[in-house]
């Protein structure tokens, strides 16, 4: 069971549900995470676009590069005890990209066999960064062959072999919604910024939420997609 202070929900709803963490810089959303981390007991893979994981996470976490990423992936499908925080800090945008979906594809392609089904968690850090909002008008358009396309697949598919994902992101507005569409359970931290608070209203948030949210504190976020929702939550400390 995780428990965030006010807000506990199982595991499994990792897994089947799949998590948006979205707010402003300082907001509190890797904070709220690496508690979810610190609290889950499945593997987790975390990819770290600004170093946020090196500290502050008691689950025990092997750090690196991917000179192999399709190596990689397939090594954590059958290595469920191991975590790993995959470091795109101070790399080529289009490198990380390619890793990013190699390193995806190539779990996801392994765990088609049962035996290597045990829950993985990803993290995905600045999803906007992985997976940019192209204005494409349906999952059709998702370009196949891109990590936009390797995220939005463990998304979509991802239930069946024990692939669940938190996606954080700063600017909703530029994350592609194919990937963002298939999160049912949502915290929304602190945003101020107007086409972010515009894109809320498109997806259908109430008007009294998308106010809430531009005086949040920070540590404080909206819970949406949960048994009482929405409603504010306190992250303890």
């Amino acid at each position: 069971m995780i428990d965030l202070g006010g807000l506990q929900f199982s595991e499994e709803t990792l897994i089947a549900d799949k998590l948006a963490v979205v707010g402003s810089t300082g907001s509190g959303k890797t904070y709220v995470t690496r508690k979810i981390i610190n609290q889950a007991g499945m593997q987790v893979i975390i990819f770290d676009l600004d170093g946020e994981y090196q500290f502050g996470t008691k689950k025990p976490l092997e750090f690196g590069f991917l000179e192999r990423p399709e190596w990689a992936g397939e090594y954590y499908a059958k290595h469920p005890t191991k975590n790993c925080v995959i470091d795109h800090r101070r790399r080529d945008f289009e490198r990380n990209m390619n890793e990013c979906r190699d390193f995806v594809i190539a779990l996801y392609d392994a765990k088609r066999e049962k035996k290597y089904q045990t829950p993985t968690l990803f993290v995905i850090e600045e999803a906007y960064y992985y997976a940019p909002e192209k204005g494409v008008p349906s999952p059709k358009g998702v370009v196949k062959g891109t990590s936009e396309y390797a995220l939005f697949t463990v998304q979509a598919r991802g239930r069946k072999r024990g692939i669940g994902a938190i996606i954080l992101t700063q600017r909703p507005a530029q994350c592609s919604k194919h990937v963002l569409g298939q999160c049912t359970k949502w915290l929304i931290f602190r945003m101020n910024l107007p086409n972010d608070l515009v894109w809320l209203r498109q997806q259908g948030f109430e008007r009294e939420l998308v106010g809430q949210v531009k005086s949040l504190k920070t540590g404080e976020c909206v819970a949406v997609g949960f048994q009482d929702d929405p409603f504010t939550v306190q992250v303890s400390p």
